[in-house]
Protein backbone atom coordinates (compact mmCIF):
# COMPACT_ATOMS: atom_id res chain seq x y z
CA UNK A 1 0.00 0.00 0.00
CA UNK A 2 2.06 3.34 -0.82
CA UNK A 3 1.09 6.63 0.91
CA UNK A 4 -1.06 9.07 -1.52
CA UNK A 5 0.83 11.20 -3.95
CA UNK A 6 -1.81 14.05 -3.55
CA UNK A 7 -2.40 13.29 0.56
CA UNK A 8 -2.31 16.82 1.96
CA UNK A 9 -1.55 15.62 5.60
CA UNK A 10 1.31 14.15 4.88
CA UNK A 11 3.10 17.03 2.87
CA UNK A 12 4.99 18.01 5.77
CA UNK A 13 7.08 14.56 5.77
CA UNK A 14 10.21 14.85 3.72
CA UNK A 15 9.65 11.58 2.57
CA UNK A 16 6.87 8.88 2.74
CA UNK A 17 9.58 6.12 3.41
CA UNK A 18 9.96 6.14 6.80
CA UNK A 19 6.45 5.73 7.26
CA UNK A 20 6.13 2.93 4.42
CA UNK A 21 8.80 0.88 6.45
CA UNK A 22 6.81 1.31 9.51
CA UNK A 23 3.43 0.21 7.94
CA UNK A 24 5.16 -2.85 6.11
CA UNK A 25 6.51 -3.96 9.69
CA UNK A 26 3.55 -3.52 11.47
CA UNK A 27 1.76 -5.50 8.56
CA UNK A 28 3.85 -8.32 9.04
CA UNK A 29 1.65 -8.87 12.40
CA UNK A 30 -1.70 -6.76 11.67
CA UNK A 31 -3.15 -5.72 7.98
CA UNK A 32 -5.63 -4.25 10.25
CA UNK A 33 -3.03 -2.42 12.40
CA UNK A 34 -1.08 -1.61 9.54
CA UNK A 35 -4.56 -0.19 7.67
CA UNK A 36 -5.17 1.93 10.33
CA UNK A 37 -1.92 3.37 10.82
CA UNK A 38 -1.89 4.00 7.14
CA UNK A 39 -5.31 5.68 7.40
CA UNK A 40 -4.52 7.46 10.86
CA UNK A 41 -1.00 9.17 8.98
CA UNK A 42 -3.07 10.33 6.26
CA UNK A 43 -6.20 11.93 7.69
CA UNK A 44 -4.48 12.98 11.30
CA UNK A 45 -6.93 11.98 12.86
CA UNK A 46 -6.51 11.77 16.67
CA UNK A 47 -6.36 7.44 17.78
CA UNK A 48 -9.91 8.25 19.88
CA UNK A 49 -11.33 9.50 16.82
CA UNK A 50 -10.00 6.77 14.86
CA UNK A 51 -11.01 3.87 17.18
CA UNK A 52 -14.80 5.63 17.25
CA UNK A 53 -15.74 6.01 14.28
CA UNK A 54 -17.98 3.88 12.35
CA UNK A 55 -19.17 2.59 8.68
CA UNK A 56 -22.16 5.03 8.59
CA UNK A 57 -20.14 7.88 9.05
CA UNK A 58 -18.42 6.86 5.87
CA UNK A 59 -19.28 8.14 2.16
CA UNK A 60 -17.01 6.40 -0.39
CA UNK A 61 -19.25 7.76 -3.36
CA UNK A 62 -18.71 11.44 -2.27
CA UNK A 63 -14.66 9.95 -0.61
CA UNK A 64 -15.54 11.71 2.36
CA UNK A 65 -15.45 10.81 6.21
CA UNK A 66 -17.53 12.66 8.58
CA UNK A 67 -17.39 12.52 12.08
CA UNK A 68 -17.78 14.10 15.33
CA UNK A 69 -14.16 14.28 17.11
CA UNK A 70 -14.26 13.24 20.62
CA UNK A 71 -12.75 15.79 22.30
CA UNK A 72 -13.61 18.94 20.93
CA UNK A 73 -17.29 17.44 20.25
CA UNK A 74 -17.03 19.32 16.84
CA UNK A 75 -18.31 17.78 13.72
CA UNK A 76 -15.52 17.37 10.72
CA UNK A 77 -15.25 16.18 7.60
CA UNK A 78 -12.35 14.39 6.11
CA UNK A 79 -11.74 14.37 2.22
CA UNK A 80 -10.64 10.55 1.55
CA UNK A 81 -7.16 10.23 -0.38
CA UNK A 82 -6.74 7.19 -3.00
CA UNK A 83 -5.11 4.97 -0.49
CA UNK A 84 -7.64 5.52 2.07
CA UNK A 85 -10.37 4.77 -0.27
CA UNK A 86 -8.21 1.82 -1.28
CA UNK A 87 -7.92 0.73 1.86
CA UNK A 88 -11.38 1.21 3.03
CA UNK A 89 -12.63 -0.53 0.11
CA UNK A 90 -10.16 -3.56 0.60
CA UNK A 91 -12.40 -5.52 3.48
CA UNK A 92 -9.75 -5.79 5.87
CA UNK A 93 -11.10 -3.66 8.46
CA UNK A 94 -14.30 -4.58 10.57
CA UNK A 95 -15.57 -1.43 11.95
CA UNK A 96 -18.80 -1.50 14.39
CA UNK A 97 -21.87 -0.40 12.90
Amino acid sequence: MAISKGAKRTDGLESADPVKMVVEEIAKKSQTVADLFLIGVETQLRGVDLRSWRWDELDIGSKVLRITQNKTKEAVEVELTETEREVLCSGTLNLAT
